[in-house]
């Protein structure tokens, strides 16, 4: 499912901007109706990245607890490579946080199209939780 357009994506003070690196948070809030198919076991993109940026970081915190009706996992990723591990639910407690995985062929290349960020759930559906998703990118266009 894309659910770009149902993903609240913060604003300031939430983006962070500097010469070299921006910082951008994505909020999926799995109470919100629209994002019910979201909850579902699959793959549903959360925001594409266009041509020119780079990603050189991120990291994603759980707001509110994430529940299942069983041993579901979520995992997120950036063109279909692992930016984490598969969180177990005991993994998406409130208040963790987890970095990214920014292994070789991820970190510093350059968008050449576009890419997705993706979440992908498996095992079970999952019922509540709110996580946040933050992408630290280098716009190479501007330099």
């Amino acid at each position: 499912m894309d659910m770009t357009k149902n993903i609240n994506k913060a604003r300031a003070p939430y983006d962070y901007y500097n010469s070299f690196k921006k910082e951008e948070l994505y909020i999926v809030d799995l109470a919100n109706s629209d994002l019910s198919d979201a909850r579902k076991v699959g793959t549903h993109q959360v925001v594409t990245i266009p041509k020119g940026f780079m990603l050189v970081g991120g990291r994603t915190a759980f707001n509110r607890a994430v529940t299942s009706g069983g041993a579901a996992t979520v995992q997120i990723k950036f063109n279909g490579s692992n930016l984490t591990k598969a969180f177990a639910i005991a993994d998406m407690t409130e208040g963790k946080g987890f970095a990214f995985d920014l292994v070789a062929g991820i970190n510093s290349k350059v968008i050449a199209d576009s890419a997705t960020v993706d979440i992908v759930i498996a095992g079970a559906d999952l019922t509540d939780g709110e996580f946040g998703i933050v992408l630290e990118l280098t716009d190479t266009n501007k330099h």
